[in-house]
């Protein structure tokens, strides 16, 4: 029961009671180090030199050419030690008035972005930052999701493992690129070795990408069935807690313990995903 809980989607029953222990740190800054991202090799090389710091990953422009797929910028960081231990925070977050228009949600514009987003002066940096904005970026933008348009957006996170994890990415960004349909928030993320006890987790000892995508009906459905296509072939998964799409035999090709999660699930519990993805609904 405390596997199936630890990765059960709330499934299992209500938790009224939960103890953590925390990483103790000692100040909110963090020495931050932003460096231009060539290519996937370039990305891979970064990742595995960057062993000894705590937190990295790599924003990545999905409409790069494909000699340079990949491109981006890779982010490490690591905590500093100077007392500063305030939970402030000074800066002011941006409020987005409207909604963008969807016809501006295309090719062009996000390539545009993309291109000023990995040349702009914060993309090569070394220096200290506060936890909020290195953690919490989007917290800078009040309503960031109306950027989306009215019809709103779907996210893609995968995971790879890692004796897969090249060839996989690059099979996922080449499909991305070759769509047309772009995203203006593309996390690529080195996972280290260690695991989980839930029964149906997640993370794996490999590389995740992250993507969000306007949504652009059939379009883009039809895009997510050929990434998860991509994902299962490279011996990859989804993220459960992300997904509006999914289908069944992806999800239950991902995580084979479903079945033990089902058998323990609290029956007076369920939820559209998990209908969805144990075809008990149509």
């Amino acid at each position: 029961m405390w596997a199936a809980t630890i990765s059960g989607l709330g499934l299992t029953g209500y938790i009224d009671w939960v103890e953590v222990q925390l990483k103790k740190i000692g100040s909110r800054n963090l020495y931050v180090e932003n460096i231009r991202v060539r290519d996937l090799d370039h990305f891979f090389s970064l990742s595995a030199e960057s062993a000894d710091w705590s937190y990295t990953a790599a924003w990545v422009d999905c409409f790069s050419p494909a000699s340079s797929l990949g491109a981006g910028v890779f982010t490490r960081a690591n905590f500093v030690d100077d007392d500063d231990l305030t939970n402030e925070n000074s800066r002011r977050p941006y409020v987005l008035p409207i909604e963008m228009p969807s016809m501006l949600l295309n090719k062009l514009m996000i390539s545009t972005f993309n291109w000023l987003y990995k040349r702009r002066p914060g993309a090569s940096f070394k220096g200290v930052r506060d936890y909020q904005g290195l953690f919490y970026p989007l917290d800078q933008i009040r309503g960031w999701n109306k950027l989306y348009g009215r019809k709103g957006f779907y996210q893609h996170q995968s995971i790879i493992p890692m004796e897969a994890s090249r060839a996989g990415v690059e099979a996922l960004l080449s499909k991305i690129r070759k769509s047309g349909q772009g995203s203006f928030l593309a996390v690529l993320k080195r996972h280290g070795p260690e695991t989980s006890p839930g029964l149906n987790s997640f993370a794996l000892d490999g590389v995740s990408l992250a993507l969000d995508f306007p949504n652009r009906g059939a379009k883009t459905r039809e895009l997510f069935r050929e990434l998860d296509a991509i994902v299962l072939a490279h011996a990859g998964r989804m993220y459960p807690a992300k997904d509006a799409l999914m289908s069944a035999t992806t999800y239950q090709s991902s995580y084979p313990n479903w079945t033990r999660l089902e058998a323990l699930r609290d029956p007076r519990i369920s939820s559209s995903f998990w209908r969805r993805v144990t075809q008990q609904e149509k």
